[in-house]
This record gives structure tokens, C-alpha cells and sequence, in this order.
């Protein structure tokens, strides 16, 4: 074999050694780094495989004026047979929590902390906006989404909604919501109401 091709053959050996090594002990750290830069960014691409593996309607940043503060929706899904409002919550560290505390205690670097219960607020913010649209709220779920790698003492949701779900467990819990013996929503009756939400989105947006 001439010299010029086996230099060549060490040289690309050389650099796909390298660029594994990269990956296997680098890649995990940066990409922490970003999403803890952009959180958002972790959420919103989970979420969007779900709603393109089951075709489903997604608006993201949905912020509606309520007095003197804004009813925030990091996500609203349209579903087969829900509509589902999703909030991210991205934390690195621990969250010891009970689902019906005020507040759930949070560990980090930073140390010891309180944080007001996301699942109170969720189910707040879905009453609202039941009372804003006219979306009867048995229509809705809303659900919580924490990045997986933070700890979290042993929970159990109760009932359809608020649902605290970690990141990885998203498309199951999903799926078992939609294989629920309910009826489906009707399409062009989903497709409205989505269409109205936003409308009505815009148009609090214009008026603040």
C-alpha cells in the first residue's frame, strides 16, 4: 500500500478517534450548558416530537393579561381528546415535594430553598382560562414538565390533572391520556377553539 495512502487512512483514523472521544466525554457537559442557558430550547424540542408523531395542534409563549399579571403557557396542545396546557419547570438539583403542599423545598449548589407548588398554579391558571374562553375544564389538562435529570422525592399524581411529569416520561403520559375511554374531540371544533386562543391571545397582547 503507498505511503500517501496509509498516511491518509491513519490521518482519518486520527480524527474519528478524536471526534469520539469528543462526543463520549464532552458531549453530555455542553449540552447541559446550553439548555441550562436556554431551557426553553429542551422543552420546546420534546414537545414538538410529540405533537408531529401524533399530528396534533401546538401554539408555544401564550401570555393572556389577568389584572395587574400575565397567565402564562410555556405550550397548549391540541389532542385527540385533550387540550393540554404545559408548563416547564427546569431545575438542577433536588425538589422534595407533596403534591397538595403551598410550597415544595428545592436543594441545589446554592443551597436550601422554597418554591411556590407549580401544580397549584397550573390548576389556577386552567380555571382561568376555562372561565376566560368558555373551554369547559374537563377538556383540559394541564401538566407540568421537569427536566429529567432533577431529583425528585417519590410523588403520585391524582386524577387527569395538574400531572407533574418528568421530561422522558412525556409521549407515555400522553398517549395514556389519549387511549382514555372519552370521546375525541370533534377536528373542526378543536381547530376553532385553538384558532379562538390564539385570537384571543393576539388580541390581549395588542391591548397591554
Amino acid at each position: 500500500m503507498p505511503y500517501s495512502v496509509r498516511l491518509t487512512i491513519f490521518i482519518v483514523v486520527t480524527v474519528l478517534t478524536a471526534v469520539a472521544f469528543f462526543l463520549l466525554f464532552f458531549y453530555e457537559p455542553i449540552r447541559k450548558a446550553i439548555y441550562r442557558l436556554s431551557p426553553s430550547r429542551l422543552f420546546y424540542g420534546k414537545v414538538r416530537s410529540v405533537v408531529l408523531n401524533h399530528d396534533f395542534y401546538l401554539l408555544n409563549e401564550l401570555s393572556i393579561g389577568e389584572g395587574d399579571y400575565d397567565i402564562k403557557i410555556d405550550h397548549l396542545i391540541g389532542g385527540d381528546k385533550y387540550i393540554y396546557l404545559i408548563f416547564d419547570l427546569f431545575f438542577e438539583g433536588g425538589i422534595a415535594l407533596e403534591p397538595d403542599d403551598a410550597r415544595w423545598v428545592t436543594y441545589s449548589k446554592k443551597g436550601k430553598r422554597y418554591i411556590d407548588n407549580p401544580l397549584i398554579a397550573a390548576e389556577g391558571i386552567l380555571g382561568k382560562l376555562s372561565a376566560k374562553t368558555g373551554i369547559d375544564p374537563s377538556l383540559m389538562v394541564a401538566i407540568v414538565l421537569v427536566n429529567e435529570d432533577c431529583f425528585l422525592t417519590p410523588y403520585r399524581n391524582k386524577g387527569t390533572s395538574p400531572l407533574l411529569v418528568p421530561l422522558n416520561r412525556f409521549q407515555e403520559t400522553i398517549e395514556n391520556l389519549e387511549s382514555r375511554d372519552v370521546p375525541h374531540l370533534q377536528k373542526e371544533q378543536l381547530w376553532q377553539t385553538i384558532h379562538d386562543l390564539y385570537e384571543f391571545y393576539k388580541k390581549h397582547k395588542e391591548e397591554r
